[in-house]
């Protein structure tokens, strides 16, 4: 057998490893966080790389958008945000949903580095590659909301993700039970991201809450950096 038809193999592996991993952290947070620090410690006292490969960081892109979708349809809601149905436009939906998540990859990385150390004062002890895991593992629920995008564009319209409301009864009823969907799992990547750091930060609840709503504060740095970035670029163009 080639050392190629071996990488090959070695990485379908551990891929199919890393799947089984997040679905026992989605179903069971608690075991399948606890399952994947064991497997990360035994490797960690071997000389096998962890090989998780990109899928944490498409993961953390995908919680992204689906985090950036969820505020869009928000804002509209609570009037923060002023668009309108007639100048939507398909580019800006996409570059929002992109630009959402780069704000998490990038927050993602913030965490690998900063985690260990936040942790560490708060007198627990945990790695960069398990706490890029546990935001991986956080990302999903929000992930996976996004696939009532298409619905919700189909059924509702660009008013979806506008401050022009719905006008049809069904169009209202749909739009409403799929912002409470995307609530939904903004709460349960929000449960993930907290008992996921406790866990592999050895971490008691209370400093595991300090560590969580610091990860956050990332997340809310990066998009009020970026914020203030393009204020001042348009500024500069006008």
């Amino acid at each position: 057998m080639s050392e190629a038809t071996q990488t090959a193999g070695h990485r379908s592996r551990a891929s199919a490893r890393l799947g089984l991993t997040l679905r026992s952290m989605l179903l069971s947070p608690r075991s399948g966080f606890e399952a994947a620090m064991t497997a990360w410690d035994r490797r960690s006292r071997t000389t096998e790389t962890p090989s998780e490969g990109a899928l944490p960081t498409v993961l953390a892109f995908a919680g992204g958008t689906g985090a950036m979708l969820l505020w869009l349809k928000i804002g509209a809601l609570l009037g923060a945000r002023d668009s309108s149905a007639e100048g939507f436009e398909w580019t800006l939906l996409l570059a929002s949903l992109a630009i959402g998540g780069l704000i998490y990859v990038a927050g993602q990385a913030l965490w690998g580095l900063a985690g260990p150390r936040v942790v560490s004062a708060l007198h627990g002890d945990a790695s960069s590659g398990p706490l890029r895991l546990v935001w991986a593992a956080a990302a999903c629920p929000p992930a996976l909301a996004l696939l009532l995008l298409p619905v919700d564009l189909f059924v509702v319209g660009p008013e979806a993700v506008t401050s022009t409301g719905p006008a049809e009864t069904m169009a209202t009823a749909w739009a409403a039970l799929s912002i409470s969907l995307q609530v939904a799992a903004a709460i349960w990547a929000l449960y993930l991201l907290f008992r996921g750091t406790q866990v592999v930060g050895r971490l008691n609840i209370g400093p595991a809450l300090i560590a969580t709503v610091v990860a956050l504060a990332l997340v809310v740095l990066l998009t009020a950096g970026l914020q203030a970035g393009l204020t001042a670029l348009a500024g500069g163009t006008t």
